[in-house]
């Protein structure tokens, strides 16, 4: 079970969470920061060209990051951890997200899902914790597609990915997941409208879907 983190398991966006304070301050700012995001959401622009220009604009600490993944567990639909208790009884868990992972440890380790089974964007910082640059290493940092192809391997039967934006969908569109949930209790992008399948308005919904699996 592909589980999306930004708008699935938690309620918001966690990069305008974790910037919220500067962007609040700047209006301007705030609302390219914003149609760069729902852009990337939409598939209209590369997720790589809407992250990285998303992190220069605003060039998040590791301190804020830090701060956010310790709270990221409240932002979330009170059924969560009931939810999550009942998946991890028939399906094995992966947060695979374009989000930071240094965000998502945290929230993993609050409902304990294994951090190894955690692929998101690294970022890299000086000294100080000042933001430097997205680590191009690692996969995620490209796409979700490639995010997800690295750990694959580990991947013993049916996959099902679920999530709110396009490149969740993307996962079922190039194969790697053999079904797609769309997650909509939070967001609901035009594009789902516009695509045939399974769809989600709570985590009650979900779960009845996945059960035609159990």
């Amino acid at each position: 079970l592909l589980l999306d983190f930004d708008s699935t398991l938690i309620s918001k966006e966690s990069l305008e969470e974790i910037l919220f304070p500067i962007l609040n301050q700047n209006r301007t700012l705030k609302r390219e920061f914003d149609e760069l995001t729902k852009k990337g959401m939409e598939g209209k622009i590369p997720f790589h060209e809407s992250l990285s220009k998303r992190l220069n604009l605003a060039k998040p600490s590791l301190q804020e990051i830090t701060a956010f993944g310790r709270r990221a567990h409240e932002l979330v639909s009170p059924d969560l951890k009931n939810f999550l208790k009942w998946s991890k009884l028939h399906f094995e868990i992966w947060i695979i997200s374009g989000g930071l992972k240094q965000a998502i440890m945290p929230f993993a380790e609050h409902f304990f899902i294994p951090t190894k089974h955690v692929v998101g964007v690294e970022l890299k910082f000086d000294s100080d914790g000042n933001f430097l640059s997205i680590d191009a290493n690692n996969p995620a940092s490209q796409s979700k597609i490639l995010a997800a192809k690295s750990v694959k391997h580990h991947f013993k039967s049916e996959v099902i990915a679920v999530g709110d934006g396009f490149t969740d969908f993307e996962l079922y569109q190039q194969g790697i997941a053999t079904q797609f949930i769309a997650y909509t209790e939070f967001a609901e992008r035009d594009f789902i409208k516009k695509v045939n399948c399974n769809k989600a308005q709570n985590l009650k919904e979900l779960k009845e879907i996945l059960s035609l699996w159990v």
